[in-house]
């Protein structure tokens, strides 16, 4: 089988990396029919504040969409094409050339913009003209599509109430991660310094209030150290809370790269995941879990049915309270006290990865037969 990549995604984005390796180590021929758009813009929700930017992301579409469509007519034979994140966009023109090569379509959506830019992250209000077109993306770019992969149960469940769509136009295909995560040498971490991590864009699905107020509340203990890594949304607002806070067991750190991201977990003695309030936190299981659970870490995310469809309480993770820093904080104590939870959960956490969640394992169980189908309908 061989399946066409096809449009503006960024090639370097976790969900992309992991699902083209996932194919290729699958059996499956992947060419790429690819215009790079996103990759300078760390924070996509940039695109969507305001007039000028909407003009400069329009032209730069027009004009990758032109490259797309000539590439794509001399692209050699193949099966399917497939839409990478963010690709929202990129299903109208991929449907009128695969309509032209009579292919059938398959996008990969991974989330909602309405959902993303409205109900989390507050760019535009509900009702607004702005909120209005990103509904109607959502729901005609999978409208549009033969396939559509997001990445929990849940999130298929919301794109089917929230645009009217049918179950079965959809697959769930889970985030999973590079297995460099699980890779390196262990690190024996320092007796005297507790490092809990967490590595973000802060986005508000990610709770980084309640991280703080956990960070608050364990101030009085010396050996805690809390290393947020990242910046984004609610950074400027996260930094000026913690400043309130006077929080003196809190390091803020830039971005780091993948290598060094890893050590860092290496030398974490926890790795926290999500804990927002938004209705998009019960939903998604983010990238950062999956990497953790790889790498061995102790991992304490929040409870939510898209946590729980994935790990299992005090066998994988630690599953807490959503939007609670004496929940957050209760854990960290508890995995602080339990050298052997720790252990425990490093263990199986990355044996669950191992046997369920790397690449190929997600494609040959997820996709693959979804594929097969319709390549055989075609």
């Amino acid at each position: 089988m061989r399946v066409c990549m096809f449009g503006t995604y960024e090639a370097g984005y976790d969900r992309n990396q992991v699902l083209m390796r996932g194919m290729r180590e699958a059996g499956i021929e992947v060419v790429e029919c690819h215009v790079p758009l996103w990759e300078s813009m760390r924070y996509k929700t940039s695109a969507f504040k305001g007039p000028a930017q909407y003009v400069v992301i329009a032209t730069k579409l027009a004009l990758a969409y032109a490259q797309l469509a000539v590439r794509y007519l001399f692209a050699p034979p193949h099966d399917i094409v497939l839409v990478g994140y963010l690709g929202h966009f990129d299903v109208f023109p991929a449907r009128l050339l695969t309509w032209l090569r009579r292919k059938p379509l398959v996008f990969d959506a991974f989330v909602s913009l309405y959902d993303t830019s409205v109900e989390d992250r507050k760019v535009f209000r509900r009702g607004s003209l702005g909120a209005t077109l990103l509904r109607l993306i959502d729901r005609w770019s999978c409208k549009l599509s033969n396939l559509v992969l997001l990445d929990t149960n849940q999130h298929i469940e919301y794109f089917c109430e929230e645009f009217d769509l049918e179950p079965s136009k959809f697959q769930r295909l889970l985030v999973g991660a590079d297995p460099a995560y699980a890779e390196g040498e262990p690190v024996t971490p320092r007796e005297d310094r507790f490092v809990v991590l967490h590595y973000s864009k802060f986005a508000p699905l990610h709770g980084m209030p309640y991280i703080l107020d956990a960070a608050n509340q364990l101030r009085d203990d010396p050996e805690i150290v809390f290393k947020i890594v990242g910046g984004g949304q609610t950074f400027a607002a996260s930094k000026a809370y913690a400043e309130r806070l006077g929080l003196e067991n809190l390091e803020l750190v830039p971005w780091l790269e993948p290598e060094q991201l890893r050590q860092a977990m290496r030398e974490a003695q926890v790795c926290l995941g999500i804990f927002g309030d938004t209705p998009k936190a019960q939903r998604v299981v983010p990238n950062k879990v999956y990497q953790c659970l790889a790498a061995g870490a102790a991992v304490v995310t929040g409870r939510s049915p898209a946590s729980e469809e994935l790990l299992v309480d005090r066998e994988h993770a630690l599953l807490c309270e959503m939007a609670s820093g004496n929940a957050i904080a209760d854990a960290i104590l508890d995995l602080k006290r339990s050298p052997a939870l720790r252990q425990r959960l490093g263990e199986n956490g990355a044996r669950l990865f191992r046997e369920q969640y790397t690449p190929r394992t997600l494609v040959e169980t997820e996709l693959l037969p979804r594929l097969q189908e319709l390549v055989s309908r075609d």
